[in-house]
C-alpha cells in the first residue's frame, strides 16, 4: 500500500481538524435544548408582561388612552416571542459545542430529566393564582426536611434562575418606562439611563424577595420528585456543560431584550412622527 506524501497527509489532517473545530450545532437541536431548559416558555410570556406594565403603570395617567393602546400594540410586535427566541437559538447554535449539546441533551432525555422538565413546564403553563401557589409552596417548604430545603436552595442557586428572573424584570421595567417617556419626548435617553440605574441599585433587594418566592414555588413544583433525582439535577446544573449552557442562553436573552427594546423605542418614534403626534 502506498503511503501518502508527507505534505498531503499534513494537509488532510489540518482540514479534518478545522472541520471538527468549526462544527456547529443545528438550529433545530438548539431550539430543542432551549425548550427543554424552560427558557422558551418564559420568553413567550414577555410581550404580555411588557403590555401589562404599560397598561398598569401609574405614569400612563398623563398619556391619552389611544396612545397607551398604540404603545401596547408596538410592544407586542417588538417583543414578539418568535424574534426573541430566534436570538436565543442563534446564540446557542453558534456558541455551544456539539459535545456539550450531546451531554446536556443526555441529561434532559434521562428519566429524571424528563420528570423534572415536565414538572417545570406544567408549573409555567398552569400557574393560575400566583398567591395560592405561593401559599401551597410555603406550606410544602415548611414541611420539608432540612436536607430537602438545602437541596432546593442549592438547585435554585446553581440554575441562576433568580438572577435571570430579576434581570428580566429590570429589562421589562426599563422597556415600559422607555416606552412611556419616548412617547412624550425625543430626548428620553438620559431619563431612561437614570431609571435603569435606579432599578439596578434595587437589584439586591429584588434578588432577596425573588429568592423567597422561588423557594416556595420550587418546593411545590418538585414535591413529587425524589431527593435522589433532585441530587442528580443539582449535579448536572453544577457541571461545566450546564454552566456553559446557561451562560450562552442568558447572554442570548440579554441580546434579545436589547434588540427588542431598541426596536420598541425606534418604532414608537417613527410611528409617532408619521401620525403627526
Amino acid at each position: 500500500m502506498k503511503r501518502l506524501p508527507g505534505k498531503l497527509l499534513t494537509l488532510l489532517l489540518l482540514t479534518t481538524f478545522c472541520v471538527a473545530a468549526t462544527a456547529q450545532v443545528s438550529s433545530a437541536l438548539a431550539e430543542k435544548l432551549i425548550r427543554k431548559s424552560g427558557l422558551w416558555a418564559q420568553v413567550e410570556a414577555i410581550p404580555l408582561q411588557v403590555q401589562a406594565g404599560l397598561l398598569q403603570s401609574p405614569m400612563k395617567a398623563s398619556i391619552p388612552e389611544a396612545e397607551v393602546n398604540r404603545m401596547a400594540k408596538i410592544a407586542a410586535q417588538s417583543f414578539a416571542p418568535a424574534r426573541m427566541q430566534k436570538a436565543l437559538v442563534d446564540s446557542v447554535a453558534k456558541q455551544m459545542k456539539p459535545e456539550q449539546m450531546t451531554q446536556a441533551m443526555a441529561w434532559y432525555d434521562s428519566a429524571a430529566g424528563q420528570l423534572i422538565t415536565a414538572r417545570e413546564e406544567a408549573a409555567t403553563a398552569n400557574m393560575g393564582d400566583v398567591n395560592a401557589a405561593l401559599n401551597e409552596g410555603n406550606q410544602t417548604l415548611e414541611n420539608a426536611s432540612p436536607k430537602r430545603q438545602a437541596l432546593i436552595t442549592a438547585i435554585i442557586k446553581a440554575s441562576r434562575s433568580v438572577a435571570m428572573n430579576v434581570d428580566m424584570s429590570i429589562h421589562t421595567g426599563v422597556a415600559v418606562f422607555s416606552g412611556i417617556v419616548s412617547s412624550q419626548t425625543h430626548q428620553a435617553g438620559e431619563a431612561i439611563k437614570m431609571f435603569h440605574a435606579a432599578l439596578q441599585a434595587k437589584r439586591p433587594q429584588m434578588i432577596a424577595s425573588t429568592m423567597g418566592q422561588t423557594m416556595a414555588l420550587s418546593a411545590m413544583v418538585y414535591d413529587p420528585v425524589a431527593d435522589e433525582e433532585l441530587e442528580g439535577y443539582l449535579q448536572f446544573l453544577s457541571g461545566d456543560t450546564a454552566m456553559r449552557m446557561m451562560d450562552i442562553m442568558y447572554q442570548g436573552l440579554d441580546t434579545a431584550f436589547t434588540q427588542s427594546a431598541h426596536d420598541f423605542g425606534k418604532q414608537l418614534l417613527v410611528k409617532k412622527d408619521k401620525a403627526g403626534v
